[in-house]
């Protein structure tokens, strides 16, 4: 392929791929974003929480006594 194909393949793609870069940098994509990654942080949250409290019964060996 030529240099002259290349750069039009180039220039073909940064054009389709421009106005996807503009909407990802909306207010709005920063939001979604934000609320991704508070929802994964949330379930990790509760896994870890889940796990720690099946390998550690400290509310039932606390119950017990």
């Amino acid at each position: 392929m030529s240099k002259r194909a290349w750069v039009t393949r180039l220039a073909r793609l940064t054009m389709s791929l421009a106005p996807g870069a503009a909407v990802l940098g909306t207010s709005c994509a920063y939001d979604v974003r934000k609320s991704l990654v508070k929802a994964g942080l949330d379930f990790v949250h509760g896994a870890a929480g889940d796990i720690l409290a099946a390998a550690f019964p400290v509310a039932d060996v606390l119950a017990s006594k």
